[in-house]
């Protein structure tokens, strides 16, 4: 495919460009937490390797501005000469067939710039000549999604062969048929064909099956859901050898802890116990990208006032900045008037 030798694979997945939050952060910090994750996305870009793979969310939205758009670019084509292989998924694509996404754009730029970035759309298998690659994409239903695990056996090849998807692995509940989901019984089957599985999807990483199966978790937090670490995968292909690398440790950058011995320092904060509307306030005048109080308004607004005391009142205010992060301005500005006059 490339004329230069393909040896070692980097591995990543879910940069969810694009991405912008409202719970537990401000507008302003959200923005911030987008430019941190691309500049997470470039020092991953930088390690050494003869290609990459994103297993899919290369973007958070089907469409994007042209911003974001002319951002995806700078990763996709214009600083690497090096493939880059994109895996299509749930966030890339319309669920409609036939309609484009801005993925396509990258795709169309590519093609004609003769870049070697391949976006895959569809079920492909590609020799890099050391071993074969078989992308899955995004399906638009869980029947298409075991028809296609189904033929992507059929195609694997003899020689070793690797697998990407972009789905949910053993899911311990029912779904819609729009939710795909791997069972660990499929993937025991797929495994006697192909030496690795790496899925993407879920944002926190994982693996099973002695490390066969990966799940490899988004680049950077795009929730308090998922402030783990945060990894990326090397294969060292003549040996089919796997080394996990962690980019980003939570542990350095998660602050989770009394909300009144935070310090400044860190990009999010998970506070426990009370809390004074005005620590959110204070650190994200620090810099934080996000911060999660631990009480959430629990009432509907229509209730909310219904056996207000004076003494409750600072509660339900910290409930509604916990809910409401934007309006954390807007009370600092009411505090400041108040103690001044």
């Amino acid at each position: 495919m490339t004329e230069r030798p393909i040896t070692t694979l980097l591995i990543a997945s879910d940069f969810h460009l694009g991405l912008r939050r409202k719970a537990n952060f401000t507008s302003e910090s959200s923005g911030r937490r987008e430019r941190r994750a691309r500049e997470v996305l470039r020092q991953l870009y930088d390690q050494p390797a003869d290609a990459m793979v994103c297993c899919g969310d290369f973007f958070d939205r089907s469409n994007n501005s042209e911003d974001t758009i002319l951002d995806a670019l700078e990763f996709a084509e214009f600083q690497y000469d090096r493939p880059l292989f994109i895996l299509a998924g749930n966030h890339d694509i319309f669920q409609v067939a036939d309609k484009k996404a801005s993925l396509h754009v990258i795709e169309e730029i590519a093609t004609s710039n003769r870049q070697p970035t391949q976006v895959l759309f569809d079920p492909t298998l590609i020799d890099i000549g050391l071993c074969r690659l078989y992308f899955l994409p995004h399906c638009l239903s869980q029947e298409l999604f075991l028809e296609a695990l189904d033929e992507a056996e059929r195609a694997a090849p003899e020689q070793p062969a690797i697998l990407f998807l972009h789905c949910t692995y053993n899911m311990a509940f029912e779904g819609t048929n729009t939710s795909l989901n791997l069972t660990r019984e499929r993937a025991a089957q797929l495994l006697k064909t192909f030496r690795y599985i790496f899925i993407g999807h879920e944002h926190t990483p994982r693996t099973d099956f002695d490390g066969h199966l990966i799940l490899v978790g988004s680049h950077y937090p795009t929730a308090f859901d998922n402030l783990t670490d945060k990894v990326h995968y090397h294969i060292h292909l003549p040996t089919m050898t796997v080394t996990r690398k962690i980019h980003w440790e939570a542990a350095r950058h998660v602050y989770c802890g009394p909300a009144d011995q935070a310090v400044a320092g860190y990009e999010f904060y998970d506070l426990e116990g009370e809390v004074d509307p005005k620590v959110p306030v204070r650190l994200f005048k620090e810099g934080a990208l996000g911060v999660r109080t631990p009480v959430r308004l629990a009432v509907d607004r229509s209730e909310m006032l219904a056996g207000v005391t004076l003494e409750r009142l600072p509660e339900l205010i910290v409930r509604e900045l916990a809910a409401h992060p934007n309006q954390l301005a807007l009370w600092e500005e009411l505090t400041c008037s108040t103690t001044s006059d």
